[in-house]
């Protein structure tokens, strides 16, 4: 069964996830070229949801770096283990200028791959009675996923946007190489079976386009 969840814009948030330098820059630490493509697609779906008051949050990843936070981190990834990404006060972490915070929206950082751990997002979400949230964001199935999945555990009602998340290619590390595509495809099939709603852009932007505008939050 296909989960459809109602978008109700005083009970909903947007949350882009890692929509950074770090992730979205040409030439950038850790380069997901299918991330600064879609931004176009998730800028119109910006603009929909500020137009009815649905408040924007970015995430974005961030730790001190060395051994004073990085954690796990550091093991499985050599460019945090050398602190050559997400790095606090570097240019970085900062959101990719094309998708960049307006005045209203909100700025979030996260030590972890969840936007829920150790971060205050759910006191945010709480203090507005945001009960739905649609997630954006790069990478489709590692922090936009274990965002997702804490989200669904926290009984948030998750719309998974399928062509405002991006992934890449990943290496052989054991099992063989897997593309971007097929990677995408296994992600959305599992967020939709057992996390989420799994939704295209056009798809939520036609239902906000049946709402009034200026609905206020």
């Amino acid at each position: 069964m296909k989960v459809k969840y109602p978008i109700i814009p005083e009970k909903t948030a947007v949350v882009v996830v890692d929509m950074q330098n770090d992730f979205v820059k040409e030439g950038a630490p850790i380069e997901v070229p299918l991330a600064r493509a879609m931004v176009p697609r998730v800028n119109r779906l910006l603009a929909v949801c500020r137009e009815r008051k649905i408040p924007v949050i970015y995430i974005h990843h961030v730790i001190r770096g060395g051994d004073i936070d990085a954690g796990r981190l550091a093991d499985h990834h050599e460019l945090i283990r050398n602190n050559k990404a997400i790095i606090a006060g570097t240019e970085n972490v900062e959101i990719y200028e094309e998708i960049k915070p307006e005045a209203h929206d909100l700025l979030v950082s996260k030590p972890r791959y969840s936007a829920f751990y150790g971060t205050d997002l759910e006191a945010i979400l709480r203090s507005k009675g945001i009960d739905t949230l649609i997630i954006a964001g790069t990478v489709t199935n590692v922090c936009c996923d274990s965002t997702t999945r804490d989200a669904f555990s926290r009984d948030y009602k998750v719309i998974f946007l399928s062509d405002g998340n991006a992934t890449f290619d990943w290496p052989d590390v054991g099992f063989g190489p897997v593309s971007a595509d097929e990677a995408q495809r296994v992600a959305l099939t599992v967020l939709a079976m057992c996390f989420a709603q799994v939704s295209s852009i056009d798809e939520v932007i036609a239902e906000l386009g049946q709402l009034p505008a200026g609905t206020k939050a």
